[in-house]
């Protein structure tokens, strides 16, 4: 081959590389922009908020389906899932629940992100127990492995520590739930968080923390508490929650 021919394929290389990051720039700054804006909804706690960006995520996933995007998109239910129940909008958790399951089987199909999908899947089964208490000590049984999966591939996934926690929280003390080992479980995942803060994990950081202070709270640490509703203010100052109602009603106790 002559030093000519050689040099034609690699330019039609560098060519197509190059269209190809155009491709996608646009999709990383508007992947950057919803990071910034479920942190900031999180903070702000509205349920419309919430269906607003997960329904813009949702369409942008459609014309870029990259494991990233579905990963975030996949974080987003799972925020909105939570908020629903928290605010008794079961009817919106419910719909939002059964288009997450069904996209969490595309995550699985991608190595990097095994550990994650296993995360969300064993939350996945707790939400569905949140739903319907009936089918508790099936999909009880199911969320632990689903964890154990989680941890089996990535020890150092911090949303597994975090779901591992949450399971010890939300489980009643007599089919083995423990507000004691909730606090370690939470501890490990605020580490691991800290060790390594990814953008689209933020907002999954200060719910582990408020989380952490809560099971302090109900173990009478109140002390250790205060200082973890501190360090959230710390690190997010505009946190109205912890500022006006959740740290005064610690220090009061």
């Amino acid at each position: 081959m002559s030093t000519n021919n050689f040099y034609i394929p690699l330019f039609i290389l560098l060519i197509g590389l190059l269209l190809s990051f155009k491709h996608l720039s646009p999709h990383n700054n508007k992947q950057a922009e919803f990071h910034t804006q479920l942190y900031d909804h999180f903070i702000e706690g509205q349920l419309e908020d919430w269906i607003m960006i997960v329904d813009l995520m949702e369409r942008h996933y459609s014309s870029y389906s990259i494991p990233s995007m579905l990963y975030d998109l996949l974080l987003a239910r799972y925020g909105l899932i939570a908020l629903s129940l928290n605010k008794e909008e079961k009817e919106i958790a419910g719909k939002q629940l059964d288009k997450a399951e069904h996209e969490l089987e595309g995550l699985f199909n991608y190595k990097a992100f095994v550990s994650r999908a296993y995360s969300l899947q064993g939350a996945f089964f707790a939400f569905r127990i949140t739903l319907n208490p009936v089918n508790a000590i099936i999909l009880g049984s199911s969320a632990n492995k689903a964890i154990d999966n989680a941890l089996e591939v990535d020890p150092y996934n911090p949303t597994a520590w975090m779901e591992l926690g949450n399971s010890k929280f939300y489980t009643p003390q007599a089919v083995g739930g423990s507000k004691k080992e909730a606090v370690k479980y939470y501890n490990k995942a605020v580490k691991i968080f800290e060790n390594n803060m990814q953008p689209n994990h933020r907002w999954l950081y200060l719910n582990t923390l408020l989380n952490l202070a809560k099971s302090y709270q109900y173990i009478e640490k109140h002390t250790l508490a205060i200082n973890t509703y501190e360090k959230i203010l710390e690190y997010e100052p505009k946190f109205r929650l912890v500022k006006e109602e959740l740290l005064p009603k610690a220090k009061n106790k």
